[in-house]
């Protein structure tokens, strides 16, 4: 069973952090583009807290992420997921959003008949 994000034991605890794709959409295909604002995001979380965020290990598949770190407390530890899963969230509708915008002006192909 999880627990809340405002538990935390000890300071520098290791956590575990998976975060799920509304509906288990398929927003996080692997890709350049995605992979750039995934990282982009988790890179600013860790520079706003810098020397309180230990991150060891961030991966995940098409639907869900991953995310293995210590926090120096709990309040840090709840401020760093808050930005991250949001900004993550903005980031990668705007990457799913700009990419069915791209698909739907190609051309369909017509069945020949």
């Amino acid at each position: 069973m999880g627990r809340a994000l405002r538990f935390q034991q000890s300071e520098f605890e290791s956590v575990e952090l998976t975060w799920r794709c509304i509906q288990s959409r398929f927003l996080l295909r692997p890709g350049h583009e995605a992979n750039r604002r995934i990282l982009g995001v988790i890179g600013q979380a860790m520079g706003l807290h810098a020397g309180d965020v230990r991150l060891y290990f961030a991966g995940g598949t098409c639907n869900h992420i991953h995310i293995v770190a210590a926090f120096r407390s709990a309040e840090v530890k709840a401020a760093w997921v808050c930005h991250a899963r949001t900004n993550l969230s903005k980031e990668l509708m705007s990457h799913f959003w700009t990419e069915r915008a791209a698909r739907s002006r190609q051309p369909r192909a017509r069945a020949h008949g």
